[in-house]
């Protein structure tokens, strides 16, 4: 439950690189590429924004269970103060802006702005041991889902918050395009395994066919950063620094090895991510395989297959931007 009060002090913010008092932020901005949903963590409902945003009351609904439209945001990152802060914009391009820069329990959130100030500036704060964010406002309070989530009226959103709770965690997913430097965890959201996570044995570092399961539970086995490539094939790189390679380009029964230098990287190395427009995506090898995970119970290793139907689809988990 929330502890959130507003008469307490906020956490600390980063002073931004512009005059607070002007709620002006001429800090250069760029969206980052591909598209995003943010879950609450307690109840995993998806934020709506109402309408498609352009709303200054009832703008953000808590209760949506699948990703639509209206769940779909683009993020904008700066490039002054090396990506510390972040800003939210809906499908009908309107930037989601904390009022007053929080510090609110009514009409705290709103959907109108059409350009980014300083009250749509947000600063992520990754939590440890899990891939999810606090959500920080400029003025240093947290949003708080109100009830963990599924609420659809009302003031479904406070702002005043100044510790993270339950209600104060938040997930990011990441759809269409992946960008480059971006680590994620991948989650088996469909085909024979649901719910075990793409692991790299031992953190990556081994050769042989069987480094790659859906059998992990140690975060640092299972971070990815995506390398994207020129060809817009990505490299996956595991927590050792090095990247998988889909022995024989990926044919079936051939497994996969971890020990490869990124700076080695060659045909083998390289894997299509097949976007399926529900924030899942196929990954596809130079053979034109798809990476499925081989049993039920997700201990037996990693393997390819030709049939995508029959193939596991993998959820993008943002663990690090």
């Amino acid at each position: 439950m929330s502890t959130s009060s507003a008469s307490k002090e906020p956490l600390p913010m980063p002073p931004p690189p512009w005059d607070i008092s002007t709620g002006v932020a001429p800090t250069p901005m760029e969206a980052l590429s591909g598209e995003f949903a943010i879950r609450t963590h307690l109840k995993g409902n998806y934020l709506t924004a109402v309408g498609g945003g352009g709303r200054t009351a009832d703008a953000i609904h808590t209760d949506a269970t699948q990703v639509r439209g209206w769940e779909k945001f683009r993020l904008w990152v700066d490039s002054a103060t090396r990506h510390q802060y972040y800003a939210w914009q809906t499908s009908e391009g309107h930037f989601m802006t904390a009022y007053n820069a929080g510090g609110l329990t009514a009409n705290a959130i709103r959907s109108d702005a059409p350009s980014i100030e300083g009250w749509e500036m947000f600063k992520l704060l990754p939590l440890a041991n899990t891939p999810s964010y606090g959500i920080q406002t400029l003025r240093g309070f947290l949003l708080t889902a109100v009830g963990g989530g599924g609420h659809g009226s009302g003031d479904t959103i406070h702002t005043d918050a100044v510790q993270v709770a339950d209600w104060e965690r938040f997930e990011f997913f990441r759809g269409v395009d992946f960008g480059t430097g971006s680590t994620y965890q991948l989650q088996a959201w469909g085909g024979p395994v649901v719910n075990g996570y793409l692991t790299a044995m031992n953190g990556g570092n081994l050769p042989g066919g069987h480094a790659l399961t859906t059998y992990g539970n140690i975060p640092f086995w299972m971070n990815w950063t995506l390398l994207k490539q020129g060809d817009g094939t990505y490299a996956m790189q595991t927590a050792s620094g090095r990247v998988v390679t889909a022995i024989g380009g990926g044919l079936p029964g051939e497994g996969f090895r971890t020990d490869t230098e990124a700076s080695e990287i060659g045909n083998w190395e390289k894997f299509t991510l097949v976007d399926n427009g529900d924030f899942t995506a196929h990954i596809k090898t130079y053979a034109g395989m798809y990476v499925t995970a081989a049993s039920v119970n997700g201990n037996d290793p990693v393997t390819t297959i030709p049939n995508a139907a029959e193939a596991t689809r993998w959820r993008f988990w943002v663990v690090g931007l």
